[in-house]
């Protein structure tokens, strides 16, 4: 039942998904905003995260085996248990883009590297957001605006961190912290991703490089014997050939 009902739902989750996002961002990147349209994203981020709560209010209810449900979509449970507070409400947004990249029904490989490269983009650009809006009314602030935030952002996921910008609030900071770790995780998840992909290409297991190194291990030794016998019928044809001179 639940998976009939996430087959059904899934097309009105992803555009309710990216409603939500541009909801999200349209008020940092553009802050001058008319007064109207700022309570307009506001009102939109409630509505959708009111529906996101139904949504997964419903898969819970279908799910046969309720424990297994959340282990398993731990990420949509962040997604409407988050409040509209910063930095959560940046993290929340990160949870939907992991929400919508499950949708799409890939195979485990391809929807792993789907959403960790996802993620990745999503995390640098919500933590650009994010910082910006947190640091945008602090006295010595660096970062001045969203281009900052971002170059912030990418700086501090690349291990690179230059210091021309650099957050002085605390709201700052702990969007940082929480950047940091996320990068390092990504970069675990990329790195297992690769090994498993070229584990799969050259062998699956132990046992099987084991197999494969006994193979050419035979394959020299028989090169060996060929390269001894070639040897002794040379030295016996000299031999022969000597003994008739």
């Amino acid at each position: 039942m639940t998976d009939k009902w996430n087959e059904r739902t899934a097309g009105l989750i992803t555009t309710l998904g990216c409603i939500f996002l541009i909801a999200f961002s349209a008020p940092i990147i553009a802050p001058h905003m008319r007064t109207t349209l700022f309570h307009l994203c506001v009102l939109t981020q409630i509505v959708i995260w009111a529906l996101f709560i139904v949504h997964y209010a419903v898969s819970l209810f279908l799910a046969k085996e309720r424990k297994k449900f959340i282990r398993a979509n731990i990420f949509g449970l962040l997604a409407v248990a988050l409040p509209l507070l910063e930095p959560l409400r940046a993290i929340r947004a990160l949870a939907l883009v992991v929400v919508m990249a499950k949708q799409r029904g890939l195979s485990r490989r391809r929807s792993l590297i789907t959403t960790t490269a996802l993620v990745a983009v999503a995390t640098w650009f919500f933590a650009g957001l994010a910082v910006t809006e947190a640091e945008r009314n602090a006295a010595e602030r660096t970062i001045h605006n969203v281009g900052d935030g971002l170059w912030w952002a990418i700086t501090t996921m690349a291990t690179v961190g230059y210091g021309d910008t650099y957050p002085v609030t605390m709201g700052g900071r702990a969007i940082g912290a929480i950047l940091m770790i996320m990068s390092i995780a990504l970069i675990g998840t990329m790195t297992a991703t690769i090994a498993s992909y070229f584990t799969e290409i050259y062998g699956s297991s132990p046992k099987t490089y084991s197999k494969s190194a006994a193979a050419t291990l035979n394959e020299t030794l028989q090169l060996r014997q060929e390269i001894a016998s070639l040897k002794a019928q040379v030295a016996q044809f000299e031999s022969g050939k000597s003994s008739d001179s």
